[in-house]
């Protein structure tokens, strides 16, 4: 059910990479994987492989990433008339925000998808504090990872603050569409990757190039022996799904094929880490294989090494639980969001039954999250 016409569309440069099955092509997975079960044939996620394939090599290991970061800054800056970042108060996109500031490089707007109304009219669902360090403590993240940053941009500069409440309209229709625009949709907030700032929708109506930008996001890497290769994943690149009206102003600030040495030498800089004895347990010797449970320690430990921007705030784990049940625990277990959670729960169980557990459900997650080919980044004897 693709909500675009795909045959108006450059798909081989859609932003978030394609799907192939067969001899056909698709920006919409659930299709994809329909298109999949009818013919019997695997389901591939191409995201731009002929630039990762074909990069220079002998670049990487020369240049120092706080550099990569601002000449990436600078490039979305000089492409598009108008720039916002979807900031998420974590590592990635914080970053990418003290690198226009500290740089002198324009950010036009900060909007950061929250449903803080929603909250501040149920003051039962969660008390903030810094001791549980859970997903079941995610909502934390506003009060010691959000606010503060909003805040002190709010104090010195003229960054325009957008905040979006995705939870605002719960109706079937907005979950509707939800399903239809967003490719990786086990999580239960899936309202909130099918909704943007309405500056977007304003400057995109004047004719302005608006650029939409999102800290997606650290290096996917594993071994093979001595090898390390880094692969993307589609679930990943969905956090980011673009807005309908402006599909190719959609940027992803680290997964960049305007950009490749930046996403190389971040994928370089993490396997010179991991190939520390000490951590050599933590490393992924299969894609996905045991993903989740080893991502906690990269998202956490990793960080420190990428951005020197990173101040330790707080910031919850990432969702254990596979359906992320930890992370939304908020919203299923309050009665107030019964109806919410029941037409959510009838759309997935209706799309998985449509596919069949052979074509949705995969070792790493109850939704297949699909891995674009492996790109080779450098030999741990080289590093």
């Amino acid at each position: 059910m693709p909500y675009i016409n795909i045959f108006m569309l450059d798909i081989e440069n859609y932003p978030p990479g394609y799907y192939e099955c067969g001899e056909k092509k698709f920006i919409n997975k659930f299709d994809a994987l329909c298109h999949g079960k009818k013919q019997n044939l695997f389901v591939n996620y191409i995201y731009f492989d002929n630039v990762w394939q074909n990069f220079n090599r002998d670049l990487i290991g020369k240049s120092n990433l706080d550099q990569l970061y601002k000449e990436r800054a600078q490039q979305l800056r000089d492409k598009y008339d108008y720039l916002i970042l979807y900031f998420s108060g974590g590592a990635d996109s914080y970053n990418v925000l003290k690198t226009f500031l500290n740089n002198g490089i324009k950010l036009d707007e900060v909007c950061v998808k929250w449903c803080k109304d929603s909250l501040n009219s149920h003051t039962k669902i969660y008390q903030p504090n810094t001791n549980d360090l859970t997903a079941y403590n995610y909502l934390s993240e506003w009060d010691y990872a959000i606010k503060p940053v909003l805040e002190e941009i709010s104090k010195c500069s003229d960054i325009k603050i957008e905040i979006v409440d995705w939870f605002k309209n719960k109706d079937e229709k907005t979950i509707d569409l939800a399903f239809q625009k967003v490719n990786h949709w086990h999580d239960i907030e899936v309202n909130s990757l099918a909704c943007w700032s309405p500056s977007e929708f304003k400057m995109f109506e004047k004719g302005k190039k608006v650029g939409s930008i999102y800290g997606i996001d650290k290096p996917v890497l594993y071994f093979e022996k001595e090898n390390v290769y880094m692969c993307f994943l589609d679930s990943a690149l969905s956090m980011g799904t673009p807005n309908s009206i402006n599909l190719f102003g959609t940027e992803y600030f680290y997964y960049c094929p305007d950009f490749p040495l930046l996403t190389f030498e971040m994928a370089n800089t993490a396997a010179k880490v991991y190939n520390l004895d000490k951590f050599s347990k933590f490393k992924i010797t299969k894609p996905l294989v045991n993903f989740i449970k080893k991502d906690q320690f990269y998202q956490k430990f990793i960080r420190q090494y990428l951005y020197t921007t990173w101040t330790n705030r707080f910031q919850a784990f990432k969702p254990m639980a596979i359906d992320r049940y930890d992370k939304h625990f908020w919203i299923v277990k309050h009665p107030e969001f019964k109806n919410y959670t029941q037409i959510f729960q009838s759309y997935f169980k209706d799309y998985l039954n449509a596919l069949g557990e052979k074509w949705y459900k995969s070792e790493s997650g109850f939704y297949k999250v699909i891995p674009s080919k492996k790109h080779f980044v450098c030999s741990l004897t080289d590093t």
